[in-house]
């Protein structure tokens, strides 16, 4: 059994803190000051996550304020993802000491083998795409399939994306709970009056929580994890000092993003 890695529990943020606490940890474990780390949390208010370099038109900004949503551009690249009633994981560790691959393509599977051996818990099949990249012109990450993303049933469940500094390692993804597909899908296109409405009621009335189900979920991610890297978890909130970095990486990064706006 190898040394301790460390989860942190489900909590939700804005979408600027939850980037700015992944980009914090991933400065912390490039200095070898944190153990590999995986944390599970949520977004609060609902926000669209746009990837680095992602392409976005001015409307579009102003239909999010329309349906009071909000943005942030993601440290990594890929497509835009709405985080409403929905899941989002990140794993920070290194390919120093070759528990994770110096590859991308590598590490990509071996995480993602941590994510599919969680959902086993559930009695889902989680598979990895092995077709080539079926890629849109669209902005909807959930609506297209890269070999990075894990599928159920001919279905995206679970998108990542991979950041690397020196060899410290981010990947976080966006996990597809409750029908999250139902607003992805009218978030993304160009709606009617009538679409506008049932899309302000959807997210209106959809109150479903992820704490229903989170004492199993965040198991799941450990045991999951556990059995496919051979290693045990030790539980630790994020830190005051963490939280004071991630707050200054936000006002100085995430408050007014640079996005690339067409």
């Amino acid at each position: 059994m190898n040394k301790a890695w460390r989860f942190i529990p489900y909590n939700d943020y804005d979408g600027c803190l939850n980037m700015a606490i992944d980009e914090a940890l991933l400065e912390l474990m490039r200095q070898g000051k944190i153990p590999f780390t995986l944390r599970l949390y949520g977004f609060k208010p609902s926000c669209v996550s746009f990837g680095y370099s992602q392409k976005i038109d001015r409307h579009f900004l102003d239909k999010l304020k329309l349906f009071n949503i909000d943005y942030v551009r993601r440290p990594t690249g890929g497509r835009a993802v709405l985080h409403h009633n929905n899941l989002t994981y990140s794993f920070i560790g290194s390919s120093t000491n070759k528990v994770i691959s110096q590859s991308v393509v590598a590490s990509y599977k071996q995480i993602s083998a941590g994510i599919i051996k969680s959902y086993e818990k559930f009695g889902i099949e989680l598979r990895t795409n092995n077709n080539e990249n079926n890629f849109n012109k669209g902005l909807d990450c959930f609506d297209h399939l890269s070999r990075a993303d894990l599928q159920a049933n001919g279905q995206k469940i679970v998108g990542s994306a991979q950041l690397r500094r020196d060899n410290a390692i981010l990947q976080h993804g966006s996990i597809n709970l409750y029908n999250q597909n139902d607003s992805s899908k009218f978030i993304f296109k160009n709606l009617n009056l009538e679409e506008e409405q049932k899309l302000k009621d959807f997210i209106l009335a959809s109150n479903k929580q992820i704490t229903d189900n989170l004492i199993e979920i965040e198991n799941a991610f450990i045991d999951g994890f556990s059995q496919t890297f051979n290693i045990n978890f030790e539980i630790l909130p994020l830190s005051a000092y963490e939280l004071e970095l991630a707050e200054n990486i936000k006002i100085k990064y995430y408050l007014e993003p640079k996005l690339n706006l067409v």
